[in-house]
């Protein structure tokens, strides 16, 4: 094995062990690393939290992206209406 080869194994190496471990101490950690992530504006989805898990905060921010999406469905809806309309 030459050299070079011999180095990228072993930083290939190095980096999947870094991120075992990394990986390793977020799950023991989880609940205390997503809340901080939250708390400085970074989304974190928890995948089969239901609407009765959620606090109050969570659930008015759940209702206004949803709001947001509806209002821009709905002004997407009445500029095809408007277009289809100015070109008849």
């Amino acid at each position: 094995m030459t050299t070079t080869t011999s180095n990228i194994l072993k930083g290939v190496l190095i980096g999947v062990g870094a991120s075992l471990v990394g990986f390793a101490i977020y799950k023991s950690n989880e609940e205390k690393a997503d809340e901080f992530l939250r708390r400085h504006g970074i989304a974190v989805k928890t995948p089969g939290t239901g609407f009765d898990a959620m606090s109050v905060e969570d659930l008015m921010r759940t209702k206004e992206n949803i709001e947001d999406i509806l209002a821009e469905r709905e002004l997407q809806d009445q500029s095809v209406t408007v277009n289809a309309a100015a070109e008849a």
